[in-house]
């Protein structure tokens, strides 16, 4: 293999791609090291000028000359057209990232390619007067692409496509979808201004890495498994809701670090959550839906419709609600408190469990400023609670009630209430061996 062309269908290929194609054993890793660096060496630098100052006027004119690994630098300008970026090149913005604005799609198909550095989209449909979006303004097909340092108006599509989106702007409305198997990292993105922007990741072996960016909502589902991480979910929609959206069977994402308004784990899924801060509910919901959470800050959290998740170290500092046939969590060793609430809200059940839930409770601590710590309710409602430290400021520290059941022992009760456990006539729990003060 002795073509300029050949050795650079080498440079870019991954090394598991070289080991399939029997070149590995004809070439040490030092020999491929020392091709890259002659190539590279060789690599040419195109230039794009809209007011035709430079090589080209157009990144498409560029692209026809371009081979792999040259560089396209494209100079300040409107560039009033779609690109397909057949080469493994790179195209980067020369100067502010302001000034060079490329109105189109860039489409990628079974390249390794580089973009920095300039604005992108959205792409121009003209409609008598109205000017709209149109389509994706990056979409790529296989390979790899990089965006870093680019200000995107127009929304990503990565199918069974690596990489990466790093230090980008995200106008308002912009989705990055990522599906197919596509496992890029998407690092260090913010709204160019206030805007809403947001993630959706889809489909068995779409495992990207998602961390330290700030955007609205991410979406998982249909089995994929990124990585989330250090993540802020903020923005300005009409409902003011930004948030996390787990769902279905194999969609088993790890979350960790993240601050957002509200977690939602539906129809099957895994994930594990660590250490994130909930700013308001986690909802947990459905027949199989058996997250893991452990040592996150939640403020509100429902179980429900069958769930089965299992809580352990969490602090939680408003109300737990617990409902449904089949719904059966185990919560262990966390902190449920209802303090520093609006009054109304202090008189609410620091947990409720209702509706034929069968949860575990054991060896957590549960406060309530002036209502009920925990209260079971309904027929078939049959928890089992205990070695826990149930409290309450003016009411009973447990309360039985409509003919629910379960097991409520070896727990430690406190409450300035005459009747610490409160039960009604239908009650058929077993009350024992519990510590009252």
């Amino acid at each position: 293999m002795t073509s300029e062309k050949a050795d650079r269908r080498l440079v870019n290929a991954s090394p598991a791609a070289v080991a399939a194609q029997g070149r590995l054993a004809e070439r040490t890793v030092a020999a491929l090291d020392e091709l890259r660096t002659r190539v590279l060496a060789t690599t040419r630098t195109l230039i794009v000028a809209a007011d035709g100052s430079g090589q080209h006027a157009t990144i498409t004119a560029a692209m026809e000359g371009a081979r792999d690994g040259d560089r396209i630098l494209v100079r300040p300008g409107t560039y009033e057209e779609s690109v397909a970026v057949v080469r493994s090149v790179e195209i980067v913005g020369d100067g502010d990232r302001l000034g060079v604005l490329v109105h189109g799609t860039l489409s990628f198909r079974h390249v390794r390619a580089r973009i920095a550095n300039l604005s992108i989209g959205p792409v121009a449909q003209h409609y008598g007067n109205y000017r709209t979006l149109g389509p994706d303004s990056v979409h790529a097909w296989a390979g790899s692409v990089t965006l870093e340092d680019v200000i995107m108006r127009g929304s990503i599509s990565f199918d069974g496509t690596s990489g990466a989106v790093r230090r980008c702007l995200m106008g308002d409305r912009v989705t990055a979808q990522f599906t197919d198997g596509s496992s890029p990292s998407i690092e260090d993105c913010a709204p160019e201004s206030e805007d809403y922007w947001f993630v959706a990741v889809n489909g068995a072996g779409t495992n990207p890495v998602v961390r330290r960016n700030h955007l609205a909502e991410l979406h998982a589902g249909g089995g994929a498994c990124p990585t989330i991480e250090d993540n802020e979910f903020r923005g300005h929609m009409e409902e003011d809701t930004f948030f996390l959206d787990i769902a279905g069977e194999g969609t088993n994402p790890t979350v960790r670090r993240n601050v957002c308004e509200l977690v939602r784990v539906t129809d099957g899924a895994h994930p594990l959550l660590e250490e994130n801060r909930i700013d308001w509910q986690a909802w947990l919901a459905g027949s199989g839906t058996e997250p893991s959470l452990r040592r996150n800050t939640i403020d509100h959290l429902v179980v429900t419709d069958g769930a089965s998740p299992a809580l352990e170290a969490n602090e939680i500092g408003g109300t737990v609600h617990i409902s449904g046939n089949g719904t059966n969590p185990v919560l262990r060793g966390n902190h449920v408190r209802v303090l520093d609430r609006p009054a109304h809200q202090l008189t609410y059940p620091a947990v409720t469990i209702r509706n034929k839930a069968c949860p575990t409770l054991e060896g957590n601590r549960i406060g309530c400023g002036s209502g009920v710590g925990i209260e079971i309710d309904g027929a078939g409602t049959t928890p089992t609670i205990g070695a826990n430290v149930i409290s309450s400021g003016a009411d009973s520290a447990v309360r039985v009630i409509g003919g629910a059941g379960g097991l409520i022992v070896n727990n430690t009760i406190a409450s300035s209430n005459p009747a610490p456990v409160g039960t009604d006539d239908g009650t058929v729990a077993t009350i024992e061996r519990n510590t009252v003060s």
